[in-house]
């Protein structure tokens, strides 16, 4: 699961440890071609804004940002070109093809054996979803959920991206 899906927007303040969240979009990326296996190094991840939850309902006004370094090996080039070598062109490409959507830019340099590229993705959420809770769980009529924890004004939620990767976010009633 990449950080493509604008569900994972829970802002206020949005933390994920940086070696998880990089292991498991490295380990999406290796199910499908098992010769990058490495190809994250590491990922961040920041959002601002404000959710506001009310007569079952939740409206979003936030902004989350994924940073991403990645170093593509001949491997993986290879695995997923169907062959072809990796050298500067191919890795000119990567990064057109990175800044291809409006919500993604990129950057990349050959360095003679590997392609490194650095990849923002900013995703924006103004949805409006209903809301029920289970137990410890909020379930969104978009199909998302997640774990929450109440204690005092504060609220958390964690929401699993797959593997040992979650979005952690702090939420402050006000």
């Amino acid at each position: 699961m990449g950080l493509s899906d604008a569900r994972l927007l829970r802002p206020n303040r949005l933390r994920a440890v940086e070696s998880d969240l990089a292991a498991a979009l490295d380990a999406q990326l290796a199910s499908k071609d098992p010769g990058c296996a490495g190809t994250f190094k590491t990922a961040t991840v920041a959002g601002t804004g404000k959710v506001t939850c009310s007569g079952g309902t939740a409206t979003y006004d936030a902004t989350l940002e994924e940073i991403s370094t990645l170093s593509y090996s001949p491997a993986c080039f290879s695995a997923a070109s169907g062959g072809a070598a990796l050298n500067a062109s191919p890795c000119t490409q990567i990064r057109s093809n990175m800044n291809d959507t409006a919500d993604t830019q990129g950057s990349c340099c050959y360095n003679g054996t590997s392609c490194n590229c650095t990849m923002t993705t900013t995703h924006v959420n103004r949805d409006v979803n209903t809301l029920s809770i289970s137990g410890s769980t909020i379930s969104e009529s978009d199909g998302t959920s997640y774990e929450f924890c109440i204690n005092g004004s504060s609220m958390s939620q964690r929401e699993s991206m797959g593997g040992s990767a979650y979005v952690v976010t702090g939420l402050t009633k006000r």
